[in-house]
């Protein structure tokens, strides 16, 4: 699972691009509160705005219920109520396995047949989602990637410079490659976003 820690100034400071969370340079769709019971006006109106624009918000241990400025503390629980009555914010009593399963509908990737030796790092810019993918194991690999992005994928060998265009299929949504990396090898692959 891709993640960054944020802290609370750069969220009130982003802005919001159709359902992602624009932090600097980088995009964010999903957002964990971990254990924030408290949060100021800003903060409040940034995640729920983000929350309102098909983000995901997930609370880990708490729900936030108090603000910063106690006149606010009703208009705070009534976004918080808003945002969980229409499924956009999540609450999850403490790490583990039901927290894993909750933020695994939001991998970026999807890699079948599945492999631990498959490591697999993504990164943004505004322009491009990149993804380096490393196979670990002695064998090579040979299956399938699905991207949550749409776009233009290319894939770059670094062993021999050779970059191309590669072919997806649409799934639902969805961009599915085929792909094949040689034993202890690496890729990677950038997908430019369709304006």
């Amino acid at each position: 699972m891709d993640f960054d820690f944020i802290d609370e100034q750069a969220v009130r400071n982003s802005s919001i691009k159709g359902n992602k969370l624009i932090v600097e340079s980088r995009q964010y769709f999903c957002l964990v509160l971990p254990a924030v019971s408290i949060l100021d006006q800003k903060l409040a109106d940034v995640i729920c705005r983000f929350g309102r624009a098909g983000g995901v918000v997930i609370a880990l241990s708490v729900i936030p219920s108090c603000a910063r400025e106690i006149t606010q503390n009703n208009r705070l629980r009534r976004k918080i109520k808003e945002l969980r009555a229409h499924g956009r914010l999540t609450f999850v009593s403490a790490a583990g396995p039901a927290f894993v399963q909750a933020v695994k509908q939001f991998a970026t990737i999807e890699v079948k047949p599945a492999s631990r030796l498959l490591l697999v790092h993504h990164g943004h810019t505004p322009e491009l989602d990149i993804y380096f993918v490393t196979n670990m194991a002695r064998t090579a690999f040979k299956g399938q990637f699905t991207f949550v992005e749409n776009g233009i994928i290319r894939e770059w060998n670094p062993e021999n410079g050779l970059s191309r265009t590669v072919k997806p299929n649409s799934i639902k949504g969805n961009t599915r490659i085929f792909a094949w990396i040689p034993a202890l090898s690496a890729r990677f692959y950038t997908i430019e976003q369709k304006c």
